[in-house]
């Protein structure tokens, strides 16, 4: 039995993300607890309440099986000029025997609702830990597939930045001036790259142009810091941070960080990494946070080498649901 949720009580869908089978981003005994990770994505949910979807499969005598919840990208389509979905969370009860038959009637029930809306693609994340929800989207054939590793620094007043090397370059770090807006822009879409790159519906000038926008969005206040390195009077890089809060805890996270290219291999992104993790800790977070995709190898190498622990793989996959209307 399939149900389309109207606007859910917060206090009751935290309740039946507590009790379900599946893990959460930041989940983790080394991290958050599964009621913080939980509490964080509630509140992204109810953020942006407006155009969430929710979907319900309960059994013939009413009992709740699983819940999938998603959203359409709407900033993100603007740009990339498609219509997108994301899906923020799927989820079976604990007492589900059979997981492959609801997780195959909540995409069957994903896919219909994004056939009638004209969706061109749908994201998901999931945890590489989710191992019965990874196999059964395999089984879908998706396009592209991205690993991603999710890596945290724990800011214990004890724990020394180890493994660190900075090279006595001539440059310093501050925050980011207005008269250096443009030059993070173009450093933004010139240096930075992503799984959207390689996919091809998208294009790579409209991805650059999601890229500059992305960029604005963090200089005009969605972050609460942005440093620059600066060399020779020229900005060597960037790091957009800024602060989560997970119930009662407050995490600090790197949205991105960019280095020139000319600039690369003379320690500015190690500078900038430490120069947040400083900052992080001034701010009294419990740990920072960031996400770098299995095929940046030297990015992986810095933040490991600086003292970044892995928490968990997650898997990002692209779904065309047009190519699923029989599952």
């Amino acid at each position: 039995m399939i149900i389309l949720k109207a606007r859910p009580d917060k206090s009751d869908l935290e309740k039946i993300l507590m009790a379900s089978f599946e893990k959460f981003y930041m989940e983790g005994p080394r991290l958050a607890s599964r009621r913080d990770s939980v509490k964080y994505l509630c509140d992204g949910i109810f953020k942006r309440y407006g155009g969430t979807n929710i979907i319900e499969v309960r059994d013939d005598n009413g009992i709740f099986n699983g819940m999938a919840i998603f959203h359409h990208l709407l900033w993100d389509a603007r740009y990339l000029r498609r219509n997108i979905v994301k899906i923020d969370a799927v989820i079976t009860s604990n007492r589900v025997v059979n997981r492959t038959a609801v997780y195959k009637e909540l995409f069957r029930a994903i896919f219909h609702i994004c056939n009638e809306q004209m969706t061109d693609i749908i994201f998901f994340r999931c945890a590489a830990d989710n191992d019965e929800l990874n196999r059964f989207i395999s089984k879908l054939k998706p396009g592209l597939i991205s690993a991603i590793a999710n890596l945290y620094y724990p800011l214990k007043p004890e724990n020394k930045i180890a493994g660190v090397n900075i090279r006595s370059e001539p440059f310093f770090i501050r925050e980011l001036k207005i008269s250096q807006h443009s030059t993070v822009e173009k450093m933004m879409t010139s240096g930075y790259e992503n799984r959207l790159l390689n996919e091809a519906m998208f294009g790579r000038n409209n991805v650059k142009n999601l890229y500059r926008a992305w960029m604005r969005n963090n200089i005009n206040g969605r972050v609460e810091s942005i440093r620059v390195a600066m060399f020779r009077n020229k900005v060597a890089g960037f790091i957009a941070s800024g602060l989560i809060k997970a119930g009662k805890n407050l995490y600090g996270f790197v949205d991105m960080i960019v280095v020139g290219k000319q600039y690369r291999r003379r320690g500015v992104g190690t500078a900038l990494m430490v120069d947040a993790i400083k900052y992080f800790r001034n701010k009294e977070a419990k740990s920072v946070l960031l996400n770098t995709e299995i095929e940046r190898s030297s990015a992986l190498k810095l933040y490991l080498k600086i003292g970044f622990n892995i928490l968990r793989f997650e898997y990002t996959y692209h779904l065309k649901p047009r190519e699923y209307r029989d599952i």
